[in-house]
C-alpha cells in the first residue's frame, strides 16, 4: 500500500471531520442565539400586552366607568377592594395578559416584581376613583401610577 496515498486520505478525512465539527458548533451557537432572541421577543411582547391592558383599564376606570365602589373583602377583615361596574372584555384582556406574563417570566425577576407593583398602583388608582369620584382622583396617585408604568417598561427592556 502506498503510504502517501494513505496519509493524503486520512488528512482529507480529518479536514472534513474538523470542518463538520466547526460548522456544527457554529450552527449550534447560532441556534441558541436565535432561540434566546425569540424568547426575549416573546417576553417583550407579553410585557407590552400587559402594560397596554392596564393602560386601557386605567382609561376605562378614570373616564368611562359609570360606577366604581369600594366593597368589603370577603376573606380579609377591614380590607376593601374596588368594584367596577361594566366589567367586561377589558378585565378578561388584563387577566389573559397577566397569565401570559406569569408563564413567560420567572417569579423572582425584576419584571415580575414591577408587574406586581403596577397591579398594586392600578388598584390604588381604582380605590381613589371610588373614594373621590370620576374627576377628582388626586394627581399624585396618577403620577405614581405613571412612574410605576415607566419602571415596569424599563425593567422589561
Amino acid at each position: 500500500m502506498n503510504l502517501s496515498l494513505l496519509i493524503g486520505t486520512v488528512g482529507a478525512l480529518a479536514g472534513v471531520g474538523l470542518g463538520s465539527w466547526l460548522s456544527a458548533r457554529a450552527q449550534r451557537g447560532l441556534f441558541i442565539e436565535n432561540r434566546r432572541e425569540a424568547m426575549r421577543q416573546t417576553q417583550l411582547d407579553a410585557c407590552i400586552t400587559f402594560l397596554e391592558a392596564y393602560r386601557k383599564l386605567t382609561r376605562f376606570v378614570l373616564d368611562d366607568a359609570d360606577e366604581v365602589t369600594l366593597v368589603r373583602h370577603p376573606a380579609v377583615e377591614g380590607r376593601t377592594y374596588p368594584q367596577i361596574e361594566d366589567e367586561g372584555p377589558l378585565f378578561e384582556e388584563r387577566d389573559a395578559a397577566e397569565a401570559r406574563l406569569r408563564a413567560l417570566v420567572s417569579g423572582e425577576s425584576p419584571v415580575r416584581l414591577a408587574a406586581g407593583a403596577l397591579a398594586a398602583a392600578y388598584f390604588d388608582m381604582a380605590r381613589a376613583r371610588a373614594q373621590f369620584g370620576r374627576d377628582h382622583v388626586p394627581s399624585q396617585i396618577l403620577r405614581d401610577l405613571r412612574a410605576v408604568e415607566d419602571h415596569f417598561f424599563s425593567s422589561s427592556l
